[in-house]
């Protein structure tokens, strides 16, 4: 059997899994999709058992279509997407996902208060898609929820974490 990589992709709509050879040949490739949800206008969020559940899809038929010995998995996958989840690893609420707007308000409260800093940190302005503002936003709106989180995690942060 052939040394082969995995690569996961969960983008915004899909997730997509490739078999590779170390020297970057494709032998199999697959797709699952999944919804992203807008309870409200400017709310976009997602389900991270969805992400999961694709992946393991699409993994599986790669991996029957091109079966080898995978010495390395990569993961890759949308900008932010805050995932928050309690200390047995239960999701506790949707996964705001990087085209969410509601912490619009956040973002300004972070902007005038301490906007270079911020941007001295990391080079940017407070946006609506960084993890800070959403956090802010969730402690604001639902605090049991943050309350009740050990740990928020990315799509490829719950990916690996699964």
């Amino acid at each position: 059997m052939d040394d082969l990589l995995l690569g996961i992709d969960a983008g915004t709509s899909f997730v997509k899994a490739v078999l590779v050879t170390p020297d970057g040949r494709r032998l199999a490739q697959a797709y699952a999709s999944y919804p992203t949800h807008h309870p409200r206008p400017g709310w976009a969020e997602q389900n991270p058992e969805d992400w999961w559940d694709g992946a393991v899809s699409a993994v599986r038929r790669v991996l029957a279509i091109a079966p080898g010995r995978v010495r390395g998995i990569g993961v890759s996958g949308q900008g932010c997407a805050v995932t928050l989840v309690d200390a047995k690893g239960q999701v506790l609420h949707p996964a705001i996902i990087w085209m969410d707007t509601r912490s619009e308000p956040q973002c300004e409260i972070l902007r005038n208060s301490c906007a270079g800093e911020i941007l001295r940190v990391n080079g940017k302005s407070p946006a609506p898609y960084n993890a800070d503002p959403v956090l802010m936003w969730l402690k604001e709106q639902q605090p049991e929820v943050v309350d009740a989180s050990r740990c928020s995690l990315t799509t490829t942060g719950y990916l690996n974490f699964r």
